[in-house]
């Protein structure tokens, strides 16, 4: 500590010392209370501006934090409802899916054009099978296609490979609803789903409500890394279908035998 430093302590100590020892022999008479009364008015001019100050920046303070506690709360509890919301979702897609693929009925592939590869299969079931125009099929509990045309023993079935056929879907960790649909080369991209969404490789895609037919929550596949972004701002991403669509040598489909429920 320098010479400077402690000056300063010395005379702090020394003056606190003789103000003591002063407050202990003053008198104590009324003139001396008017005096000091009258001082502490005089003081107490100069000293409101900080009082209010320091109140202003204490309650300030407090409603801050305050404030940060209830978003860090609100915030805490979105994502609770989001994750209870995802796990209800969850719950309800895997009850279509076992209601769908209860019983299901299985259907030999007897002919796949070479000019038409990705677009149709025709199957050797048809009417007296049970089966309808609309109908969902099936390879190893994935959708790969709904049924397009029946006759009393075939039945064409119109592939989610097919540039023509369009299903809503929905990306079950995000609830994002988009359309996917083939490109005629064995692909499949979701599309119409905005930038910025979240939305991350392997999340699974099924379907949205289409019909009584072909209902929600039917698997599809899960997202692939690659994507492409439109003009107008919508992502275009590429689906990895659950179903391997170059090995269709037979299918599943679910027999209508009355109304559905």
């Amino acid at each position: 500590m320098d010479n400077q430093s402690t000056f300063k302590w010395v005379h702090g100590v020394v003056a606190l010392s003789v103000s003591l020892v002063l407050l202990g022999i003053a008198p104590r008479t009324e003139s001396h209370f008017y005096i000091t009364n009258f001082i502490c008015n005089i003081l107490y001019i100069p000293e409101y501006p900080a009082l209010v100050s320091r109140h202003t920046a204490l309650d300030f303070s407090g409603w801050y934090s305050d404030k940060n506690s209830l978003i860090t709360r609100i915030n805490g509890l979105t994502r609770e409802n989001e994750k209870l919301r995802m796990l209800n979702a969850e719950i309800v897609t895997q009850k279509i899916l076992i209601d769908e693929t209860r019983d299901l009925e299985s259907a030999k592939v007897i002919l796949r054009a070479p000019t038409v590869w990705w677009n149709e299969i025709r199957i050797n079931a048809g009417k007296k099978d049970g089966l309808t125009v609309g109908g969902a099929v099936f390879k190893e509990g994935y959708l790969v296609g709904r049924i397009s045309f029946v006759e009393e023993d075939s039945a064409r079935v119109e592939l989610i490979t097919s540039s023509s056929l369009m299903l809503p879907a929905v990306v079950e960790e995000t609830r994002d609803i988009g359309v996917i649909c083939g490109d005629g080369e064995g692909n499949v991209w979701l599309q119409f789903i905005p930038e910025n969404r979240g939305i991350e490789r392997e999340m699974n895609i099924s379907t949205a409500l289409v019909g009584d037919k072909l209902p929600s929550g039917l698997r599809i596949g899960k997202i692939s890394e690659e994507s492409s972004i439109s003009p107008n701002g919508f992502h275009s991403i590429r689906i990895n279908i659950g179903a391997d669509m170059s090995r269709l040598y037979s299918v599943d489909y679910k027999k209508i035998t009355g109304r559905r429920r």
